[in-house]
């Protein structure tokens, strides 16, 4: 059974933030992340992707993987800053076909 690894950012009890990530051998996956539009760059987002590396860093990995769309500048621009690289073509969102996504990855520690 794969165990998904979910952080929480909460501000007086009101949830502004998510991210979730998914083992997969070496290198995990961040599979979803979300910061409520009013928190966007107030550090949310930097506090919980901090919170998905030490998971991964935890679990021995060397590096961890993520598929941001294409379109989405503001989230390349951000994984960019923490370090991730472009890694190769993703593909088409099972949710909405007609968005495509690049892989990005981050080198950690063991890697």
């Amino acid at each position: 059974m794969t165990r998904l690894a979910w952080f929480v950012a909460e501000e007086e009890d009101e949830i502004v933030g998510i991210v979730a990530g998914m083992p997969l051998g070496d290198s995990p996956e961040v599979i979803s992340m979300w910061v409520d539009p009013e928190h966007r760059g107030t550090g949310v987002a930097d506090d919980l992707l901090a919170a998905i590396v030490a998971w991964a860093e935890a679990k021995g990995a060397v590096g961890l993987c993520l598929a941001v769309a294409e379109t989405n500048h503001v989230a390349r621009r951000f994984y960019r800053r923490a370090g991730f690289v472009p890694s190769g073509p993703g593909e088409a969102l099972r949710s909405r076909p007609e968005v495509c996504t690049n892989e990005m990855r981050l080198v950690l520690g063991g890697g």
